[in-house]
């Protein structure tokens, strides 16, 4: 019964109720009110099948008026196919060729495509795990704290794992399944978590923007996600990210991934041990737009200073720049000192401006003073916006 109660309670898909297996199904759905028969008499046996079953009967060939089983458990699931479609035909297997014994191949059988439409509102489908040689499972929590409520423009708070297929002499199959772990009984009733994996293309490390998936997984009320990933014969490298649709609950979750080639499964590192955050506007004059435009000295600048414990040492640093949506924004990371030749020792710039949200990673920076000019991409775009950096090291940042 407990079984049971499980099933009814994971039901729901995508809001609507696909209860398992009631009175007004006994009732309804199985009144099938016209005689059953096969157009086109019995079904051959192929040569696979010959191997496993002699011949083919069904449910009421072997007991009287067959009922619905309303007490399910794990080991009499399969039963109910049994006993809820007499018409099917049910496989027998041989259990001595030369005497002839046979034995009832429970929960095996054949159905017509008809009778599948009459007897079914919704079909579960199962795979045996083992037809991978290769597995391995991850658990993990994604607190409701982390990242935007919506990742419509930015994915990299997402929890992230970098999955390498090692060397292999053919091409690789992945299956990546996500199981949200149900904590509660209510979401049994009504599950409001809609979950998914995105795969990406980016040898392994953190993904920012959305853009361009190599697999973009859908959103859907399911406590399980299952993605199909086919990679080409040698070392691939992906980035897996988990994502929710508004997400306002902390989750609990599993990511399994099962492959035909030997693989490494990771959470992408994230190197950054300090962050600071100023606020600022683009008004008037100081709303100068990109390098582009003459006007663009007059937009804010920022002072930065790396402050490594060697100079001989280098930094990672992430810039993150967030504004109005309806502005593409973007951002300038200069260094104050410059070579023989006025050229600044290190600079990094936006080569795209993109809606509402910019980010950049900024590799092996050298310690010193550096300038950050946010920018909109039109002169005159006026708003608020919020700037962020994480480093490696202890930093200071501050209007110049």
């Amino acid at each position: 019964m407990e079984n049971f109660l499980f099933k009814w309670r994971t039901s729901y898909i995508n809001g609507k109720l696909f209860p398992p297996w009631l009175d007004i199904d006994l009732k309804e759905r199985l009144a099938y009110p016209d005689c059953y028969s096969d157009k086109d008499g019995q079904l051959a046996l192929s040569q696979k099948q010959k191997a496993r079953f002699a011949k083919w009967l069904r449910p009421t060939e072997l007991c009287e008026n067959p009922e619905m089983i309303y007490a399910i458990s794990s080991f009499s699931i399969k039963q109910v196919y049994l006993t809820i479609i007499p018409r099917a035909r049910v496989g027998y297997e041989m259990i001595d060729s030369q005497r002839g014994e046979l034995k009832p191949k429970i929960g095996v059988f054949w159905i017509s495509w008809e009778c599948v439409l009459q007897f079914f509102d919704v079909i579960y489908m199962n795979w045996n795990p083992k037809l991978f040689k290769y597995r391995f499972s991850l658990h993990s929590t994604w607190t409701a704290a982390e990242g935007p409520k919506r990742d419509a423009y930015n994915i990299g708070d997402n929890p992230q794992y970098k999955l390498e297929l090692l060397s292999s002499d053919s091409d690789a199959v992945v299956w990546i399944l996500l199981t949200r772990h149900i904590t509660q009984k209510d979401d049994f009733a009504e599950n409001k978590e809609f979950i998914t994996v995105h795969v990406y293309k980016s040898d392994g490390r953190r993904v920012f923007y959305p853009d361009n998936p190599l697999l973009e997984g859908t959103k859907i009320n399911s406590p399980f996600y299952l993605a199909k990933l086919n990679a080409p014969k040698g070392t691939n490298r992906f980035t897996l990210v988990v994502s929710q649709y508004e997400k306002t609950n902390t989750i609990h979750y599993t990511l399994k991934v099962f492959s035909s080639t030997e693989f490494r499964l990771s959470p992408v590192p994230v190197p950054y041990t300090v962050e600071k955050q100023v606020t600022g506007e683009w008004s008037g004059k100081f709303a100068g737009g990109c390098p582009n435009f003459s006007s663009h000295c007059n937009n804010p600048v920022y002072r930065l200073q790396i402050k490594m414990t060697s100079p001989s040492e280098t930094a990672e640093v992430l810039l993150k720049l967030r504004g109005p949506k309806q502005f593409s924004v973007g951002a300038i990371f200069r260094s104050v000192e410059r070579t023989s030749d006025g050229r600044p020792i290190y600079e990094a710039y936006s080569e795209t401006y993109r809606p509402g949200f910019y980010v950049q990673q900024l590799t092996r920076v050298p310690t010193g003073t550096y300038d950050v000019i946010p920018s909109t991409f039109q002169p005159g775009q006026e708003g608020p916006f919020i700037l962020t950096i994480s480093a490696s090291c202890k930093i200071a940042l501050g209007k110049k």
